[in-house]
């Protein structure tokens, strides 16, 4: 999703119309929009439930903290005086840029999952692998009912009983 991200911003860049904008700034907002989820998901096969919400929030902060230092590199950025581009080229070239740049260092130094990171030895990892298996809330080899998902319909709670 980040490459794909950067790889919008950076073809942007090139866009010579507004048609051209538009559907890269659509593409882009599909990349960008399974981020939220997709790191939160990551976190949670790293974190029990109780541990969570802290790093959701540090993430959340962030965020916040990259909005400000965004608006720097765009004030920096928008006092090139080029000729043959305009500002908005090289703010787009230098965010796709990066975000393609840290989109393949976190692919190659993320781990997928504590069990399989290179930097844990074998009893970090067994002892990761049983905390998060403490935590789970699902029981093994469970066999699917599908009247089961939709008894969230029937609950007062939800407001649809």
């Amino acid at each position: 999703m980040m490459i794909g991200f950067g790889s919008m911003a950076l073809c942007t860049a090139a866009a010579k119309n507004f048609s051209q904008v538009f559907a890269l700034r659509f593409l882009l907002g599909l990349f960008e929009s399974a981020m939220l989820p997709g790191v939160v998901f990551y976190l949670s096969t790293f974190y029990k439930r109780n541990e969570l919400a802290l790093r959701v929030g540090l993430f959340y902060a962030a965020y916040s903290i990259a909005g400000a230092f965004s608006g720097l590199i765009t004030f920096g950025v928008f006092h090139i005086q080029n000729s043959e581009y305009r500002a908005w080229h090289f703010l787009f070239w230098i965010e796709g840029g990066c975000t393609i740049f840290f989109a393949i260092l976190a692919f190659l130094w993320l781990p997928r999952s504590p069990v399989t990171w290179w930097l844990l030895s074998a009893h970090e990892k067994e002892l990761a692998h049983a905390r998060l298996l403490a935590d789970s809330s699902v029981v093994v080899e469970e066999k699917l009912n599908i009247r089961d998902a939709f008894n969230s319909f029937k609950d007062w709670n939800t407001g649809f009983g």
